[in-house]
């Protein structure tokens, strides 16, 4: 019963503002707009508030699949600049969620605006504003919200609009650079003075490419100096589909108050930036530049008997599930029985120390560049087994290492390539790569 009156209020309140602004619009411009892009610009709101809140659900549930799915392929396929990807993704799909929270944000102060100003509509009684000086507030008998309901409504379209076309921008950005990678791959092992200057000068237009988009188009504006980079130029932007967006850039670009929009640009990029990297950097294994404890390095004096590392939980299997899982781990954190399950997954990233093992391509195999050391012992006569796991891409190898021996307690278990084993068998530092994971032994006699 409430709510159809309560939309035909809000509704009427609305035509009332709008059709202010739409006077102001018509005396300034004579543009000749169809009636159907009228009906729309007037009655959008509706729709921003149905897309506003469909879209930050949506992007919230999409970050973990886009994470999910770039973990996934630089493991199966180890693409160069896989990493850098991600971040710019992430850096997209932030931008578009801040960028809807703020609309819907936003849009709600609108309508709480429109809705107040519908009920006091006599506006405002200066005369019981009773201020003293230095607060001066310039106030009149009368004075309504519209002007303020107007600007808010366009910083709404103007919000809307950046973080749509920031994802695009970003997005083509990324395109890119994949290009610019792939572009590599093909002069990759090229020793010729042509392959690597062909490559160095497209970077070096890539650079300015981005500096010419981020800074409304100063190299574009130069005379001949914009011969020179235009067939660049042109490539790029067919390769980011700009064409899409170009003419609503002019349009935004010739309008708006520079000094005022890159303040609040840097300002919306560095939250983006910020949130992306949070979401990222334990994926990437990048510190936490935001954690500001001192001694998180030094949690316990005898951690992992004395290396300083953590425990992570999801070095243990029973921890996985189908959708997450880690490179290497072992079966359980407390062990009662007398062996004990590890697994290492299989990367494409790997295929190049299995090329060092033999020259003999029969006798490669993604075991043999492994070796594997409990309290710092190495375990010989280890057997393997293909092994794959619920997750269908992350296939590796299985091994159950003896463990009858060891007293009830804390151990360690360090598995590391043979890059990083030094010919004494101890454990290494050089290129390669290694894992420590700790574990316990409790055991009834």
């Amino acid at each position: 019963m409430y709510l159809p009156v309560a939309k035909r209020l809000l509704r009427g309140i609305y035509e009332d503002v709008v059709a202010n602004a739409k006077n102001m619009t018509e005396n300034s411009n004579n543009r000749q707009i169809p009636e159907w892009l009228k009906n729309l610009q007037e009655n959008s709101w509706e729709l921003e508030l149905l897309i506003s809140g469909g879209a930050i659900f949506s992007l919230f549930k999409f970050s973990d699949f886009f994470i999910d799915w770039i973990v996934t392929w630089k493991m199966t396929t180890a693409f160069p600049g896989a990493s850098i990807i991600l971040l710019i993704g992430m850096i997209g799909i932030k931008i578009l969620t801040l960028g809807f929270v703020i609309h819907l944000t936003l849009r709600a102060f609108w309508l709480a605006l429109v809705c107040i100003n519908y009920v006091y509509p006599n506006g405002i009684n200066a005369d019981k504003i009773r201020w003293k000086k230095p607060y001066q507030p310039k106030i009149e008998n009368g004075m309504d919200l519209q002007k303020q309901i107007t600007r808010v409504d366009q910083q709404c379209g103007t919000v809307i609009y950046m973080s749509i076309v920031s994802a695009f921008a970003i997005m083509g950005i990324a395109l890119v650079f994949m290009f610019l990678i792939f572009i590599m791959k093909i002069f990759e092992g090229g020793e010729d003075f042509f392959s690597e200057w062909i490559f160095t000068v497209m970077f070096i237009c890539f650079v300015i490419y981005l500096v010419d988009f981020i800074c409304f188009g100063p190299f574009r504006k130069i005379p001949y100096l914009s011969y020179l980079f235009f067939p660049f130029f042109k490539l790029f932007d067919l390769i980011s589909f700009r064409q899409l967006y170009q003419e609503s850039l002019w349009l935004f670009n010739t309008n708006v108050k520079k000094i005022r929009f890159i303040i609040s640009a840097l300002v919306f990029a560095l939250f983006s930036i910020s949130l992306a990297y949070l979401s990222v950097h334990k994926v990437l294994h990048w510190p936490n530049l935001f954690d500001q404890r001192e001694f998180r390095w030094k949690m316990a004096d005898a951690s992992y008997h004395n290396t300083g590392a953590y425990i992570y939980e999801d070095a243990y299997m029973d921890s996985w599930d189908e959708n997450s899982s880690h490179r290497i781990g072992i079966d359980k954190k407390v062990q009662r029985n007398g062996l004990m399950e590890l697994f290492i997954g299989y990367g494409r990233d790997y295929d190049e120390y299995i090329h060092q093992v033999t020259e003999i391509d029969s006798l490669k195999s993604f075991d043999k560049i492994w070796s594997v050391s409990v309290d710092d012992s190495l375990i010989n006569g280890l057997k393997w087994m293909p092994t794959r796991k619920l997750n269908e891409s992350n296939i590796g190898i299985t091994t159950m290492i003896p463990i009858t021996h060891l007293s009830n307690g804390l151990h360690k278990v360090t598995v590391y390539s043979i890059n990083i084993r030094q010919e004494n068998g101890e454990y290494g530092e050089e290129n390669g790569y290694g894992f420590t994971i700790a574990f316990w032994v409790d055991r009834k006699n």
